[in-house]
């Protein structure tokens, strides 16, 4: 079967021995729509964090919660989603038979027997993250990039059975995607403590310090004012942290990736190990670095 037919039939049985893998198959148009999308998400987020310095260098007040936070949704949160969405809808799963690799979308499958692939190409660019292109004998490539957290795995099964793919394995791209994948395993859970717990504890102080300067105590607006405008001050004092730390922590996100994807080109063999100490600092840097500009601000 050629390489470029489609079928909307049921796949053929899978052969005794293969390997399978779930990815994304990304056409070239949803490839460019994805990337933009994440690509305004994260510069909506640096924007806003170099006026929030500027701001703060000249003295100037910083902009109002509800706007800050109506920015961070409209600009970053809705497009991130929506690139998520578009990464879900191109969910595939590709099988390594041994003469030929199959990959199945949702409403199609391939089959690219291995006398019609002369290799494959790691994404130089990781966006809309790691993934690689097949290179086909005409020329080509196949018409759906494969995009996966880290292509280390179907690299190595592939080149099993096709082994001019194995250099690939080596490649800078493939090293910064197998060093990412592993640092952020577990990334859901450290999200929810980082944006859903640890903001709490900024929040509480300055929610705390500023009842007692406009209004004598804890509770002093809600003796004043009402309980409805003490909860309504609670919140905008939280939304205004987290909307805060979040692009602080997007700042370090972007020198995170940014040292790690040089070292993956740059020190391909110790790409591992700046991803490890890149990790940590931006850790530190965060869950210490916070603590002290707060306290720093107090004790001033």
């Amino acid at each position: 079967m050629h390489a470029a037919d489609a079928h909307t039939l049921p796949p053929p049985t899978r052969a005794s021995v293969s390997s399978s893998f779930r990815l994304h198959a990304y056409s070239v148009p949803a490839r460019v729509v994805a990337s933009t999308l994440l690509v305004l998400s994260a510069a909506n987020l640096l924007q806003l964090a170099v006026l929030l310095v500027l701001d703060l260098a000249r003295g100037d007040l910083p902009p109002p919660p509800l706007l800050l936070a109506l920015r961070l949704l409209l600009l970053s949160l809705l497009p991130g989603g929506l690139a998520l969405l578009l990464r879900a809808w191109v969910s595939a799963e590709v099988e390594v038979q041994p003469t030929q690799l199959v990959v199945r979308s949702r409403h199609a499958w391939f089959e690219l027997p291995f006398d019609v692939l002369a290799g494959v190409r790691p994404w130089r660019v990781p966006l809309p993250g790691p993934g690689l292109s097949l290179r086909l004998t005409s020329g080509r490539s196949f018409r759906y990039g494969l995009q996966c957290a880290d292509p280390t795995p179907l690299l190595a099964a592939l080149g099993r059975a096709f082994p001019p793919v194995a250099t690939a394995v080596d490649h800078p791209s493939t090293r910064f995607a197998r060093a990412r994948s592993a640092a952020l395993r577990r990334r859901g859970l450290q999200l929810g403590v980082k944006f859903g717990l640890f903001p709490l504890l900024p929040t509480a102080l300055y929610f705390r310090v500023h009842q007692y300067i406009a209004y004598g105590g804890l509770l002093g607006e809600y003796h004043l004012l009402g309980l409805g405008a003490w909860l309504r001050t609670l919140a905008l004092t939280w939304l205004n942290v987290a909307a805060h730390l979040v692009l602080y922590a997007a700042v370090l996100r972007a020198l995170v990736e940014v040292v790690s994807l040089g070292a993956a080109w740059l020190l391909p063999s110790r790409a591992e190990g700046v991803r490890k100490v890149a990790e940590l600092t931006s850790r530190l840097a965060y869950y210490v670095g916070i603590p002290a500009l707060v306290a720093a601000l107090f004790l001033r």
